[in-house]
């Protein structure tokens, strides 16, 4: 009887977990995340073009770039010739814009997805130690967006679906947290990457000064930042204190998604953190889309109930039929 009664509490529990996984919430959070995600992969293609390094790194040898002729995957498009990367990088970019504004729907849109990722991994791949981390963010949020149906709002999928572009749309719980532990994962790993004398808080703190002074990285000459070196090691005790924490905040995402007020306030001061910080990384160095790529995912933290969705829905109705 003993053994019965385990195996009906642990079936009890599967069964829990199950509906909790699978429980109905708004599909605008990852509406939010599509959107960003393709802007973001535009963003890094065509600043790569504007900045005229883009034929330099992505052509190959034969039209004057440092591509390898025929690397591998361009055999299909006739090798890395300018004429066949402007066409993959316009195409890629097109592709991306048809992604944001959802069209395609819930399968030809992960097909378009699909297609998207493929040319944006061809064209950043090209070189491959010219890559970067957001490049591999984008590409592996692109990778859950065809996996994770996107398009169910703020997209013209729903607009001619259901008649508007913010129609009430629902999706799975589990959707969200896909993104949601790339995220965590993201600044767990890099958090508790940092072991130098120079990041951690018992240590002097001079990580974000020595990285500010690197000219690869530099916008402009950072020397005056020596005037606020205390704020900047500040700083620098935060930012890692904040990414080795990072796993905190599954648990209150689990109950933010309860209803706990509490836990609703903590992520958003997590995440205030972190725009912040993004910001102010931007604004000093040359980091490329990592700032972006990185708060493309931030909407994945906060769950909207599907309760919610259905009455707005209901009002919207209701105002429409009188």
């Amino acid at each position: 009887m003993d053994a019965g009664r385990g195996a009906r509490a642990r079936g009890a529990a599967l069964n829990r977990l199950e509906r909790w996984w699978f429980a109905e919430e708004s599909a605008l959070p990852l509406a939010w995340i599509r959107i960003a995600v393709a802007l973001g992969v535009v963003r890094a293609l065509l600043a790569t073009w504007w900045s005229g390094a883009g034929a330099l790194v992505w052509y190959g040898v034969q039209d004057g770039g440092w591509s390898p002729a025929s690397p591998p995957g361009w055999s299909w498009v006739g090798g890395a010739g300018a004429a066949q990367v402007d066409r993959v990088v316009v195409g890629t970019v097109v592709g991306a814009l048809g992604v944001a504004l959802g069209v395609g729907g819930p399968w030809f849109g992960r097909v378009l997805t699909f297609l998207v990722l493929q040319g944006f991994l061809a064209v950043v791949h090209l070189r491959g130690s010219l890559g970067g981390s957001s490049d591999e963010l984008l590409s592996n949020a692109l990778w859950l967006l065809v996996v994770v149906d996107g398009s169910r709002t703020a997209s013209w999928f729903a607009r001619r679906s259901f008649g508007r572009w913010g129609a009430s749309a629902t999706a799975p719980r589990w959707a969200r947290w896909l993104f949601l532990w790339q995220l965590v994962l993201m600044y767990t790993t890099t958090g508790w990457q940092k072991v130098s004398v120079h990041w951690v808080p018992w240590g002097p703190a001079d990580a974000l000064w020595l990285i500010a002074q690197q000219p690869t990285w530099q916008h402009a000459d950072a020397t005056w930042l020596a005037s606020w070196a205390p704020l900047l090691a500040l700083a620098t005790r935060g930012a890692w204190l904040w990414e080795v924490t990072a796993p905190l905040v599954l648990a209150l995402a689990v109950y933010d998604a309860a209803g706990r007020t509490r836990a609703r306030h903590a992520l958003w001061a997590w995440a205030a953190v972190g725009v912040a910080f993004h910001l102010g990384v931007a604004a000093l160095l040359d980091i490329g889309a990592f700032s972006w790529a990185s708060l493309a995912l931030y909407p994945s933290l906060f769950a909207v109930p599907a309760e919610r969705v259905r009455s707005r829905s209901a009002i919207k109705n209701a105002n429409s039929s009188d």
